[in-house]
């Protein structure tokens, strides 16, 4: 929805001349509106942002745990390796 309205007032000042300058728009609700709506992209992106790192962290543990509880150190170890050097 904010995407969107901001697409709409980008279209607006782009059709109209006396909106191009900055010093008119920013005198504009159209402006006030604009800021809204980056406002709340930046919002909502910055917040997935941090769910993703979360997740990612929270992915890194279990795995390390994992790792840890089963004793293997080394999870992308070559599987072609002569049964000779395997213990």
């Amino acid at each position: 929805m904010c995407f969107r309205r901001n697409c709409e007032i980008i279209v607006k000042r782009s059709l109209s001349p006396w909106l191009r300058p900055d010093f008119t728009f920013r005198m504009t609700p159209l402006y006030y509106k604009q800021q809204k709506a980056l406002s709340v992209i930046a919002d909502v992106t910055l917040k997935m942002i941090t769910e993703r790192e979360g997740k990612l962290k929270q992915e890194k543990l279990q795995e390390n745990s994992h790792d840890a509880k089963t004793g293997k150190y080394f999870s992308h170890a070559p599987t072609n390796v002569p049964s000779t050097y395997v213990n």
